[in-house]
C-alpha cells in the first residue's frame, strides 16, 4: 500500500527542480493497479478510498501539495504532487517531516487517533474558532481527514469520544468533541487546549 515515508523519500530523492507539479504514479490498467498494490489482488476488487485514505496520511509539511483523480469512471488513475514554492524548499521539509517521529509512535496513539491528532496539530492554536476546530464531518467529507469509524453511524459521536479521550492521555493537548448546531443539522466540533503554556512540536 502506499506509505507515506516511502513516498516522502522518493520525492526527496528525485530530481525535479523548479516550481511544477509532477505525477507520481499514472496507472492504466486493473493489471497495472494490482501490480502496484499485489495486496488487493486476492480479492479482485480496487478500493480507490484505500488509497485516498492513505494519501491524506501523507504528513506534509504544508510545503508540499498532492492531488489526484482516482475516478471509477476514468481510464487512467492519476497521482501528482508540487511544491508551494519550489522543490529545494520542499525537499527540505520532507526531510525534516522524514525525521520526525509519527504520532504513533511519539505519543503511542492508534493510527485513527493519530490521524485525528494530527488534523487537531494542523489547526492549534491559529486556525482554531474560540478554541474549536472546524467541524469534523466536513473535514471528512472533503478529505481533510481520514478517519473511518467502524460502527453504525448513530455511534460516530461516541467514535470521536473515545479517540479525543486517548489523544487526552496520551498528548500535549486535551481534546473532547462538542456539538455544532446549524440550521436544523447537528454537527461535531473539537474542544481543545494545551495541558500547559508549551504548545505542541
Amino acid at each position: 500500500m502506499f506509505a507515506p515515508p516511502l513516498t516522502f523519500q522518493m520525492l526527496v530523492d528525485a530530481p525535479f527542480a523548479g516550481a511544477a507539479p509532477q505525477s507520481i504514479w499514472c496507472i492504466r490498467s486493473r493489471k497495472e493497479f494490482f501490480r502496484c498494490f499485489p495486496h488487493a489482488s486476492a480479492s479482485g476488487v480496487i478500493r480507490t478510498e484505500e488509497i485516498v485514505n492513505c494519501l491524506h496520511a501523507v504528513r506534509s509539511s504544508r510545503k508540499l501539495r498532492i492531488g489526484w483523480d482516482l475516478s471509477n469512471g476514468h481510464c487512467t488513475w492519476t497521482v501528482e504532487a508540487g511544491p508551494i514554492k519550489d522543490w529545494d524548499e520542499t525537499r527540505a521539509a520532507l526531510r525534516a517531516e522524514l525525521a520526525r517521529a509519527t504520532p504513533e509512535t511519539e505519543f503511542a496513539l492508534s493510527s485513527q487517533a493519530a490521524a485525528l491528532f494530527e488534523w487537531i496539530r494542523a489547526a492549534y492554536p491559529h486556525h482554531l474558532d474560540m478554541g474549536l476546530t472546524p467541524e469534523v464531518e466536513t473535514a471528512m467529507r472533503e478529505r481533510e481527514l481520514a478517519i473511518d469509524c467502524p460502527w453504525s453511524g448513530d455511534n460516530f459521536r461516541l467514535f470521536l469520544s473515545l479517540l479525543c479521550e486517548e489523544i487526552s492521555d496520551r498528548t500535549p493537548l486535551d481534546a473532547r468533541p462538542v456539538d455544532w448546531h446549524q440550521q436544523e443539522s447537528v454537527r461535531t466540533r473539537i474542544r481543545v487546549k494545551a495541558k500547559s503554556r508549551a504548545t505542541p512540536a
